[in-house]
């Protein structure tokens, strides 16, 4: 995120209250990682957000990250902007109600900007969030989720007793059912290493079970 002569946004929401014809020293700007747009029964969105745009003290420009889903009361305007090939979509947001609307506008650049759908990918790594999370976050894609699983060892792969590496794997031509068959297995790879763990992560591998 940076401030080049304009307002920019790379990978998150950007909410504006304002004319942005103003000078930018003239607004509240705060920042925050949601990480994730729920907690429990609680969405972030809802009380969280809500409660850092609203009052005296609330931020006229909030800045999230890893916002996950936007709230259902949001609605997409036919608006888009496009800055250097990613598309942000426009939404309007009503914090008030119908008789005393509060109108703010969401900027929201979709995770799967660059994944060119149609075609099959893997993605491996430390996802720093557990696979059922990251499974429900998928389901608010459908799009994405319908050929999309999740492939996660059974093991902690963090000394926290966690398990935050592993793959999400998308094959555009095979429904998740079908995948599935594959039989591809994660596993933990210790027995590879021969000196000691410097890190607080262990090795994962993905092979296909025999």
């Amino acid at each position: 995120m940076q401030w080049v002569k304009q307002l920019n946004v790379v990978f998150c929401t950007m909410l504006f209250s304002f004319s942005s014809y103003a000078n930018l020293s003239d607004f509240k700007v705060a920042t925050w990682n949601l990480q994730g747009s729920s907690a429990v029964n609680e969405s972030k969105w809802n009380i969280n957000v809500r409660q850092l745009l609203s009052g005296e003290q609330g931020a006229d420009i909030l800045m999230v990250q890893e916002a996950g889903s936007l709230p259902s009361s949001a609605v997409r305007t036919s608006r888009v902007i496009q800055h250097g090939g990613t598309p942000i979509e426009e939404y309007t947001w009503n914090l008030g109600t119908r008789s005393r609307p509060n109108m703010v506008y969401i900027y929201y650049s979709r995770l799967d900007v660059g994944a060119r759908r149609g075609y099959s990918w893997m993605v491996v790594g430390d996802f720093n969030r557990a696979p059922v999370n990251l499974e429900a976050a998928l389901r608010q894609e459908p799009a994405v989720s319908e050929n999309t699983i999740i492939i996660a060892p059974t093991e902690p792969t963090h000394r926290s007793g966690n398990i935050l590496d592993y793959a999400i794997l998308h094959d555009a031509h095979l429904p998740r059912r079908e995948q599935a068959r594959e039989r591809i297995g994660a596993s933990l790879m210790l027995n590879q290493l021969r000196s000691q763990i410097t890190s607080d992560h262990f090795p994962v591998s993905f092979v296909r079970d025999r």
